[in-house]
């Protein structure tokens, strides 16, 4: 019975974060090939899908709290059992916990590019400033 709710919270964590990555997918593509290139942007975007997944279903499938039915913490204690009342919250938990992870890994990416856009256009501003002002 626990290792059917593993994989089930398993298959689930990734596939919310396939769905959420594809919906993510032209803007992640669109901010790196501003900000690094198109040359680059492919390699980069790899990296970011990557990370965004292993952020995301870590977060989903958290294995410390699913020991819980398996392992007694101490002599006296009771294993939870798996009831249909624990099967629900744990795939509520799993849901609530990936989507979770996506919003942080993705709003952090977003933060980062825009610190990198904000630096390019400083760094453009004072390239054309320079260009107008030479005689």
């Amino acid at each position: 019975m626990f290792i059917t709710l593993l994989l089930i919270s398993l298959v689930l964590a990734a596939s919310l974060a396939f769905v959420g990555l594809r919906l993510l997918r032209p803007s992640l593509r669109g901010i790196l090939n501003h900000v690094v290139g198109v040359e680059a942007a492919d390699h980069w975007f790899r990296f970011a899908v990557f990370s965004l997944y292993i952020t995301s279903v870590g977060n989903g499938v958290y294995g410390s709290r699913l020991e819980r039915y398996i392992q007694q913490l101490h002599k006296d204690a009771i294993i939870a059992p798996l009831t249909v009342d624990s099967w629900v919250f744990e795939i509520y938990q799993v849901i609530e916990r990936t989507l979770s992870g996506l919003a942080c890994g993705a709003i952090t990416f977003f933060i980062i590019s825009l610190i990198c856009l904000v630096v390019l256009r400083v760094f453009q501003m004072r390239s054309s400033a320079a260009v107008t002002n030479k005689p």
